[in-house]
């Protein structure tokens, strides 16, 4: 089995880094928006309590606790795996994006230094697949003219 080491994933760090840390940031803002918003509806809930004059060791309250305590727990539950997925796709999915972007700066770099190597190639999976092609192409028209 092909084992890699999660630095190999890291082609371009701070357009990686930068990705994840907005990817990060927009995930865990729309969770905590939502728990704020849950909160307030646990809030009026308890107020509604208040307003119809219930006891304060009515049912309805301690109900309204309990719930909002383990709504609060499934919220953080779902912040910390949000924040895990935004993690593992953020880095997948840049890594297959900037992969090209390397291979083919790394190919004109080769190409200025002397090195004519025949056809650039990008590694199967990795996303703008049709640029090989059309550079590949284009470089042999320009050789022919």
């Amino acid at each position: 089995m092909n084992k890699r080491k999660l630095s190999n994933y890291f082609i371009y760090p701070s357009f990686q880094f930068a990705l994840l840390i907005s990817n990060i940031f927009v995930s865990g803002v729309t969770i905590l928006i939502v728990r704020f918003k849950v909160n307030e509806v646990f809030d009026k809930l308890f107020e509604t309590g208040k307003t119809i004059k219930l006891p304060s060791d009515h049912p309805y309250f301690n109900f309204i606790n309990n719930s909002k305590s383990m709504m609060a727990l499934n919220l953080n539950w779902a912040l910390g795996f949000s924040i895990f997925l935004t993690i593992i796709c953020s880095i997948y999915i840049s890594h297959k994006a900037v992969g090209p972007i390397y291979q083919l700066k790394k190919y004109f770099k080769n190409m200025q230094n002397g090195d004519k190597k025949t056809e650039l190639t990008f590694r199967r999976g990795d996303y703008f697949d049709d640029l090989p092609e059309i550079i590949n192409s284009a470089l042999k028209k320009c050789k022919k003219d």
